[in-house]
């Protein structure tokens, strides 16, 4: 086996981790901090308040992200991705071991560190596309970015999973909700293991670049700025606020809706993410041959539209049966997005454009966790109107705001 092959292999393991992490705690947080019987918050906190630090919880993983990202995408353009992988993966052994000493020790302050810190080493995110774009090109660029995404679905399908079985008694007497996050521990530190020991640099470091810690805000006024993908951060900013919507908020609509528990919701992301390598690997090759806009420029509205009758299903297996090509649809429209920001970039600027656009990703995804807590607690059914109105809007910038000739996103 090559060393380059041995590199993918590392960084698709890395992308896998993230999205594990990020669905790990999805059947986790809405249960323990929404549920006064788990003793997790004091009795006296009203529906409101919880709502309010759930959603604290939830944004305190992308607000990190969106400061570290650009971070560790700059850095590894004149420090080398190897080194920087490094760091991001050892953050994260250190977070999942404090996420379970927080929920040992009942500690919602300890929580949110670690969730601060899980959310710096998913800045890794940046360097796994740029590592990738180092050693691609043309049809191998598109191929590689899309087995990426279906890498981190799966982390997205087995990382609710974790979540839910783990953290169930049911399953085994001893499982509590800190065993999730001593599991991701291990898997993390298996993974600093790899990147120390099989990851061969693939990028000859640029001259230094100044770093600055608050590059993920200039790097939102960097994305309108970039006159070629104005248009396009725009759509995948208010889309992305409207996904966030959706996946975050979804369990609190599960559990009144159909009493959902954290194993019955750990199923239910685990199906998300199986439309998502559905649509990564599958969906995605029919459509990369049309320019990225074009397409989000009809699947935003049309998307949005097929979300709303969610809200009136109250039978399961219907329910399920409709949200089945959200996923699948939706993991199309998240991968054009790196897909086409790559292909517009230099090949000496992956690192920060790709940060830059990760940027625009993570600041979206921060927001509605921190604005909308308390109004998805009050109406569950927001995670779904609510998410709808976003993704239309997104599909709205591409009718009204016109924009450069956008290039294919290139075969498959």
């Amino acid at each position: 086996m090559s060393l380059q092959t041995l590199t993918k292999i590392v960084v698709f393991f890395t992308c896998f981790l993230d999205a594990f992490g990020i669905g790990l705690v999805f059947p986790l947080l809405s249960p323990l901090l929404l549920d006064p019987a788990q003793g997790f918050l004091p009795l006296l906190n009203s529906d409101s308040m919880r709502g309010a630090l759930l959603g604290f919880a939830l944004a305190a993983y992308a607000f990190a992200q969106f400061f570290s990202a650009p971070v560790f995408g700059t850095l590894s353009d004149h420090k080398g991705r190897r080194k920087v992988l490094i760091i991001c993966v050892s953050i994260a052994v250190i977070g999942y071991i404090i996420a379970g000493f927080a929920i040992f020790l009942q500690s919602y302050c300890l929580l949110l560190l670690a969730r601060l810190l899980e959310g710096v080493a998913s800045g890794s995110i940046s360097v796994t596309y740029a590592t990738l774009a180092d050693i691609s090109s043309g049809r191998s660029k598109a191929k590689n970015f899309g087995f990426l995404g279906a890498c981190w679905s799966l982390g997205f399908i087995l990382g609710p999973f974790a979540g839910g079985y783990l953290s169930s008694n049911e399953v085994y007497t001893f499982f509590t909700y800190a065993t999730p996050f001593w599991f991701a521990a291990a898997l993390s530190l298996i993974n600093l293991l790899l990147v120390v020991f099989l990851f061969k640099e693939t990028f000859t470091p640029a001259p230094k670049k100044k770093i600055r810690i608050l590059q993920g805000v200039i790097n939102l006024k960097k994305a309108w700025e970039l006159a070629p993908l104005r248009r396009m951060m725009l759509a995948m900013f208010i889309f992305f606020l409207g996904w966030e919507t959706f996946a975050l908020f979804i369990p609190i609509f599960l559990i009144h809706r159909f009493a959902f528990d954290s194993l019955d919701i750990g199923n239910f992301y685990a199906f998300l993410g199986a439309g998502f390598v559905i649509g990564n690997t599958l969906i995605l090759r029919l459509v990369t041959h049309i320019p990225a806009e074009r397409v989000l420029k009809i699947g935003l509205p049309l998307f949005a539209i097929y979300t709303v009758p969610l809200m009136y299903f109250s039978y399961l297996p219907f329910f399920l049966v409709w949200l089945s090509l959200i996923p699948i649809v939706g993991a199309v429209l998240f991968a054009l997005g790196p897909i086409h920001v790559s292909n517009a970039s230099r090949v000496d600027e992956q690192g920060e454009v790709l940060g830059i656009y990760q940027s625009v990703q993570a600041g979206s995804l921060a927001l509605p966790p921190l604005i909308f807590g308390s109004l998805a607690a009050i109406y569950p059914s927001f995670s779904i109107w609510g998410s709808a109105l976003f993704v239309f809007l997104g599909g709205l910038v591409f009718w009204f705001i016109k924009g450069p000739k956008i290039p294919k996103t290139g075969p498959i």
